[in-house]
C-alpha cells in the first residue's frame, strides 16, 4: 500500500510540475515556444524540466515503485535516461543559440554573455555530471563483458550516489533558475501579479518534487526494513557465539577419556 501511495504521489508531482512548466512559458509575457528570441529561449527550461524533471526521474522511480523484470527494468531505465540527456543537450544548445542570436530593441546584433550567474555554473555542473554518468554507466553496467563483477560491485555505490547528486543539482538549477527569470521580467510583471504568482507556484512544485524523489527513493518500507534486520540478527548471533567465552561445564566421569571406553 505505501508503495502505491508513494508512487502515485510521486507521479503526481512530476506530471503537475511539467503542466506547470508548459502552461507558464505559454504566458503572453514570457512568449511561448519558437525559434527566435524569448521563443527560442524557453525551450531551454521546458527540456531540462523534460530531461532531469521527468524522464530521470521516472528512471530512477522505476526501481522502487514497479515490478518488471531486473534485465526488463535495467532496459527501461537506461533508454530514460539517455533520452534524459538527449533533451537537456537539446536545451543546453536553446540558451547558448538564444544568447549567440540576441539583438537588442534597434534590431541589432547584442550577444549576451554565458556562464555568469550561479545558475549558470550548477546547471553546468549537473549537466556535466549526468553527462559523465551516461557514459560510465554505459560501459560498465551496459555492455556485456566490458567490466567484471567485481567493478559493478565497486561502481554501483557510486552510480547512486551520483543520481541522487544530480537529482537534487537539478532541483537547485529549476529555483534559481526561475529566481533569475523572474529578475529579467520584473520591469514589465506586477509584483503580486498573475505571471509572478504562478512562477511561485511552480517553484514551490519544484521543491516538491525534490522531496517527492527523495521521499520514494530513501524511505523503505517497514516490512523491508524489518527483513534485513531479521537476516542480519542470525549473522550477529553467530559471530557473538564465536567470540564469547564458553562457560565451563564438568564433563562426567570417564568422559571424553580413552580409560572411560
Amino acid at each position: 500500500m505505501l508503495k502505491l501511495v508513494k508512487a502515485y504521489t510521486a507521479h503526481a508531482v512530476i506530471a503537475t510540475m511539467l503542466i506547470l512548466t508548459i502552461f507558464w512559458h505559454e504566458e503572453e509575457i514570457i512568449g511561448g515556444f519558437g525559434s527566435v528570441g524569448g521563443a527560442l529561449f524557453n525551450w531551454h527550461p521546458l527540456l531540462m524540466v523534460v530531461g532531469y524533471g521527468v524522464l530521470m526521474a521516472e528512471a530512477m522511480l522505476m526501481f522502487r515503485v514497479t515490478d518488471m523484470s531486473r534485465p526488463l527494468m535495467k532496459t527501461v531505465h537506461a533508454v530514460l535516461n539517455t533520452l534524459g540527456v538527449a533533451c537537456t543537450c537539446v536545451g543546453m544548445w536553446a540558451v547558448f543559440a538564444f544568447k549567440a542570436r540576441f539583438v537588442n530593441a534597434q534590431g541589432e546584433p547584442a550577444p549576451i554573455p554565458d556562464m555568469y550567474s550561479s545558475h549558470s555554473w550548477v546547471g553546468m555542473a549537473v549537466f556535466a555530471l549526468s553527462n559523465l554518468q551516461l557514459v560510465v554507466s554505459v560501459l560498465v553496467f551496459w555492455i556485456p563483458g566490458l567490466a567484471g563483477p567485481k567493478i559493478k560491485a565497486a561502481m554501483m555505490p557510486f552510480h547512486k550516489v551520483s543520481g541522487k547528486a544530480v537529482l537534487l543539482g537539478s532541483a537547485a538549477s529549476f529555483i534559481s533558475g526561475m529566481a533569475q527569470k523572474q529578475s529579467f521580467i520584473r520591469g514589465v510583471t506586477e509584483r503580486f501579479g498573475r505571471v509572478n504568482i504562478f512562477a511561485n507556484v511552480l517553484t514551490l512544485f519544484f521543491f516538491f518534487w525534490g522531496f517527492a524523489m527523495l521521499l520514494v527513493l530513501e524511505i523503505e518500507p517497514i516490512s523491508k526494513k524489518a527483513g534485513k534486520e531479521a537476516t542480519e540478527a542470525p549473522k550477529d548471533l553467530g559471530q557473538s557465539a564465536i567470540t564469547a567465552p564458553a562457560t565451563a561445564r564438568p564433563a562426567p566421569a570417564g568422559a571424553g577419556s580413552p580409560l572411560g571406553a
